[in-house]
This record gives C-alpha cells, sequence and structure tokens, in this order.
C-alpha cells in the first residue's frame, strides 16, 4: 500500500501526519487521517494504540451528537411551537378579556342610561301626580264652593216657597173667609 506524501509511516503501523496539528485533538487527526489516508483502517485496526476503538468512538460519538443535535432541534421546535401557541392563547384571552370589558362597560352605561331615564320618568310622573292632586284639591274647592252656593240657593228658594206658600195659604184663607162670610151672609 502506498501512504500519500504527507503522512509518514510510524514504528507500530500507525500513520502519523507531518503536521504539528496531530498534537492537538485526536478527532481531528483522525478526521484527516481517514481523508488524507484512505485505505490506513486497517493499518489502525492493528495499531498498539487502539486508534481504532478510538475512531469508533469518534464515529458513535457523531451519532450521539447528530442525534442529541436532532433532539435539540426538536426540542427548539417544540419549544418555538409552545411559545407560539402561548402567544395565541394570550393574544386570544387579552381579545376575549378585551371584549368582557367592553361589554361590562357598554352594559354599565345602558344601565346608568336606563336608570337617568327611569329617574327622569319617576320624577315626570311625580310632578304629574302633584298635578293631579292639586288639581283635585281645586275640584274639591269648587265642588264644595258650588255645593255651598247651592245650599244657599236651596235655602233661600225654601224660604221665598215658604213666604209663598204662608202668603198663598192666608190669601186662600182670607178668600175662604171672605167666602164664608158671604155664605153667612146669605
Amino acid at each position: 500500500m502506498l501512504l500519500p506524501s504527507s503522512t509518514t509511516r510510524t514504528y507500530s503501523g500507525v500513520q502519523k501526519l507531518k503536521s504539528p496539528v496531530f498534537r492537538g485533538c485526536w478527532k481531528s487527526s483522525l478526521r484527516r487521517q481517514e481523508t488524507f489516508a484512505p485505505g490506513a483502517r486497517s493499518q489502525l485496526v492493528s495499531g498498539p494504540f487502539g486508534v481504532y476503538r478510538y475512531g469508533m468512538q469518534t464515529l458513535t460519538a457523531r451519532q450521539h451528537e447528530q442525534h442529541w443535535r436532532d433532539q435539540v432541534a426538536a426540542l427548539q421546535v417544540s419549544l418555538e411551537n409552545q411559545r407560539v401557541d402561548l402567544q395565541d392563547i394570550t393574544s386570544n384571552m387579552q381579545r376575549q378579556y378585551k371584549d368582557m370589558q367592553e361589554q361590562q362597560l357598554k352594559r354599565g352605561a345602558a344601565t346608568e342610561a336606563q336608570a337617568k331615564a327611569l329617574t327622569a320618568q319617576l320624577c315626570s310622573k311625580d310632578q304629574e301626580i302633584a298635578l293631579l292632586q292639586e288639581k283635585q284639591v281645586q275640584q274639591q274647592r269648587l265642588h264644595q264652593n258650588e255645593l255651598a252656593d247651592m245650599t244657599k240657593k236651596q235655602n233661600i228658594l225654601q224660604s221665598e216657597f215658604a213666604e209663598m206658600l204662608k202668603d198663598t195659604v192666608q190669601h186662600l184663607h182670607a178668600q175662604r173667609k171672605a167666602a164664608y162670610a158671604k155664605v153667612a151672609q146669605i
């Protein structure tokens, strides 16, 4: 197997990059090894330091990392959906609260207007009652005055009739006396 010029063979068959970056993270060096030396995997299996095991752990870690990233993304989507739902619920509740408040204000205004109208109607009815009572008192006074006048007239008529009757009776009595006197002379 031929190795690329950027790698060298070490004492155990593990490839080592000439770059000083190899001294850093082994994940990045393994990634670089796989990139620069495609056939190095078979050499890594037989390595004394278990680079293959580390590579598999790296691959598993990448899979787990991708799994957790997917879960985080799903949770972020879920959280965003819950935020949107919460905003919708909040806006709906605020709208309902405003509608309820407007209805309460309208009912309060209608009740106040109705109370004012009824108060005005009550005042006008009280005034009408007072006027009717005053008219009734005036009519009673007028009736009493008419009754007193009629009583006076009746008394006057009675006294006049009594005088007329007395005069008539006296006149008849005088005529009778005169008639008796004529009859007695005859």
